[in-house]
């Protein structure tokens, strides 16, 4: 019978460093949208109003990007086991020694690009 999948098979670390570059990717955008708030309306950036609109175009781009990457990877994906097996034959004049050696590895499986 085989195994139920478990929420440590499950590659969390990645998912969750997708989450936060598409939050950070996605609010990168603040940067270009501040340099066009100041070209296009200065007075916005003399009155004070300038960080309110840079801080909430950062968070709503942000918050877009983040809904962007779940929408291709709502779960994080599962972690991909590799085994490998080594054998060694070692000859002496009298006997021959095998010795296995069993590795496994988990790498993270590939996440989607935002």
């Amino acid at each position: 019978m085989p195994r139920l999948l478990d929420l440590t098979d499950l590659d969390w670390g990645n998912w969750l460093y997708g989450l936060v570059a598409g939050f950070v990717g996605g609010g990168s955008s603040a940067v270009v949208s501040s340099i066009a708030i100041t070209t296009v309306a200065p007075d916005v950036v003399m009155r004070g109003g300038f960080y309110k609109i840079v801080i909430a175009v950062f968070l709503f781009n942000g918050v877009k990007d983040t809904f962007l990457y779940l929408s291709k990877a709502p779960l994080p994906p599962v972690k991909v086991v590799e085994t490998v097996r080594t054998v060694e034959k070692q000859a002496e004049p009298d006997k021959t020694t095998v010795t296995t050696v069993e590795k496994t590895t988990i790498s993270p499986a590939e996440s989607p690009k935002v």
